[in-house]
């Protein structure tokens, strides 16, 4: 899985009209559709990204708290002198 990737080269362009997208070399009308898909592939990636990090962000939390409370309940042994 890559991360984000910021390519300020690659930058958003006007969409192309009909005409001009019949006019390209059928190489190109498949490289513009690959993109278009990575594209929405990244996006849907993203979203499922947010939900299971919250997930696991709330388990941390959990975690911790339960510790916390494991703690306040164990006492230290009695030292006799």
């Amino acid at each position: 899985m890559t991360g984000f990737r910021w390519r300020p080269e690659e930058r958003a362009t006007a969409p192309l009209s009909r005409a001009e997208f019949a006019t390209l070399q059928p190489v190109e009308r498949a490289e513009l559709h690959r993109a278009a898909q990575d594209s929405r592939r990244q996006f849907i990636t993203t979203l499922l990204q947010i939900p299971a990090t919250i997930a696991v962000l709330g388990g941390l939390l959990l975690t911790a708290q339960g510790l916390a409370q494991t703690a306040k309940s164990v006492r230290p042994p009695v030292r006799s002198c």
